[in-house]
């Protein structure tokens, strides 16, 4: 709010600063008398986060449930702006004055009040977007040192670049984005599906702040001067972080981590941390609170994390400052914690190191975060230094490897990508697991599946579900294999053809409107017929 300062308009200040409005979470005691049940999932999660959850075991609860409207209500009543819900903390943002504080307290269904920005910043504005016609330009190679680091360019040989993920960008802004043509085969794809700027209250993300925008870059430039590790991947993109440094971003990024997890994302990349430096003291954290569990974000990425997402987040900058070690959400030991290297895979100066407040190894890997190559929002290509940029590189690492092995869990993905690090026999407080790879983490992710067993395997078997896998051992890696599924009466349902390779040799075999009952599926291999018996459950 604009302060007039002039004496001769003292009435008018007084007055205005009198009705200031600042920002604050209200937090409400329960969920009773919810319209929605985690009977009826359906009504409050998308089926890709459903299948989500089905995939990593996870059950919906009443942590899941929508905050009640009719509490939101009630506080609106009271001349209140309410704005952000949380359902996994059960608040809502709000913009009010500082004498209407003990008024909401007052309510019996307000657990607490937190006071979080300064300042109503809230009110949505008029925001335009750009548009382009032309057609996508076909990616070029991977060649720079970053990606090869991690095996990226192997990953994309392998035909893997992040088909059918969904990756979340959590930042500031992205500046350009829609008029850059790194990133028109996304946008005239529709493969940019979510975008909201929570500091402003608008669907708008395409504002005057780009760092954003450089991480983008590094996952879904597509380009022949640059091209990102999974370009092929759908985006959910989110403005979380502004100018100033206050409580209220942390519960902006928890509103947009709350948004991907109904919208069914597989990967939040978060290249942001937050410490002791807020502009007002009284929210700065401890080195002691970077324990996994204090923070506000911390706690958002923890939930966030249980639900089957993979987070991956950078370390941080303060290598070397006096504060050293890493940031928030970085001390989470749910996410996958990125410091940064050079290209030779020398530790940067700069790269915030271990161990968390609980004596756990931080961070988890490390990745090119010195002379980063990517795209700057006039178009350019940059060279540029950061955690933030190491960390998205990993991002890339884990969509591929989420495409690539679609049966694992989010945390058996966070497990592989550690395990596959250069020093995962011996990980340290600056380097953790070192660096990751795409085959190394292939080869772990393969030998943790079922164990094939005389060749070929069908599983799960009964199945409930409306699909079976079927996988072959490495010895008819490359190998052509013709198959035919048939009733127990011998009818052909399907005919296919197999040919697995290294990544590629599960396969998933469709009964969408198939009978249940007795199944039989017939392969010829070249070293003879091989029969398994499927049953599928009513």
């Amino acid at each position: 709010m604009t302060r007039v300062t002039s004496t001769i308009f003292l009435l008018l200040f007084i007055s205005a600063t009198s009705l200031a409005q600042d920002r604050y979470m209200v937090f409400f005691k329960d969920k009773a008398n919810s319209p929605y049940s985690v009977t009826n999932p359906q009504a409050f999660l998308s089926q890709r986060s459903l299948a989500r959850r089905l995939k990593n075991n996870v059950l919906v609860s009443e942590e899941d449930l929508p905050v009640n409207q009719s509490y939101i209500d009630q506080v609106a009543g009271l001349g209140i702006e309410t704005y952000f819900s949380t359902k996994w903390m059960n608040g809502v943002l709000v913009q009010m004055q500082s004498s209407q504080v003990g008024e909401v307290e007052s309510l019996d269904i307000v657990e607490s009040v937190e006071y979080v920005a300064p300042g109503d910043i809230l009110t949505p504005i008029p925001f335009g977007r750009a548009k382009f016609t032309d057609s996508p330009i076909e990616p070029s190679r991977i060649v720079e040192r970053q990606f090869q680091m991690l095996e990226l360019d192997l990953m994309h040989e392998a035909n893997f670049m992040g088909n059918g993920v969904m990756v979340a960008i959590l930042d500031d802004g992205f500046q350009n984005y829609t008029s850059l043509p790194a990133f028109q085969h996304a946008v005239l794809s529709n493969r940019i599906s979510y975008t909201f700027d929570f500091t402003r209250n608008r669907p708008d993300v395409d504002n005057s702040f780009n760092h954003g925008l450089r991480v983008m870059s590094l996952i879904a430039a597509n380009t022949f001067d640059i091209i990102g590790g999974v370009p092929n991947a759908e985006y959910f993109l989110a403005v979380t972080e502004a100018p100033g440094e206050y409580r209220v971003e942390e519960y902006n990024w928890l509103f947009a981590a709350e948004k991907a997890d109904s919208a069914g994302v597989d990967v939040i990349n978060t290249s942001l941390g937050y410490n002791d430096s807020f502009q007002d003291d009284s929210m700065d954290y401890s080195v002691a609170d970077m324990d996994g569990n204090t923070a506000v974000i911390t706690r958002a990425s923890n939930i966030a994390a249980s639900k089957g997402i993979v987070l991956v987040t950078s370390s941080g900058n303060s290598g070397d400052d006096a504060w050293r070690i890493i940031t928030a959400p970085a001390d989470s030991e749910h996410v996958l914690t990125v410091g940064a290297v050079d290209a030779g895979g020398t530790l940067s100066g700069f790269s915030s190191v271990g161990p968390s407040a609980d004596a756990r190894i931080k961070p988890d890997v490390v990745a090119q975060g010195v002379g980063t190559r990517l795209l700057t929002s006039s178009g350019a290509i940059g060279f540029q230094n950061g955690t933030s940029f190491s960390a998205p590189l990993v991002t890339c690492l884990a969509a591929g490897l989420i495409e690539a092995f679609p049966e694992m869990a989010a945390s058996e993905i966070r497990d592989i990508i550690k395990r596959s690090g250069n020093m995962a026999d011996e990980p340290n407080n600056l380097f953790g697991y070192g660096i990751p790879g795409f085959m190394r983490a292939s080869r772990i992710a393969n030998e943790a599946l079922i164990p094939i067993e005389n060749g070929i395997i069908t599983y799960p078997n009964p199945t409930d579900l409306p699909y079976f896998t079927v996988a072959f051992e490495e010895d008819l890696v490359g190998t052509s294999i013709n198959a035919q599924l048939l009733t127990s009466e011998g009818s052909v349902v399907r005919d296919y053809n197999f040919r697995p390779n290294l990544f590629y040799n599960r396969f998933q075999i469709d009964l969408t409107g198939v009978t249940s009952g007795l199944l039989i599926l017939k392969l010829v291999t070249p070293s003879g017929v091989v029969t398994k018996k499927i049953i599928k459950a009513q």
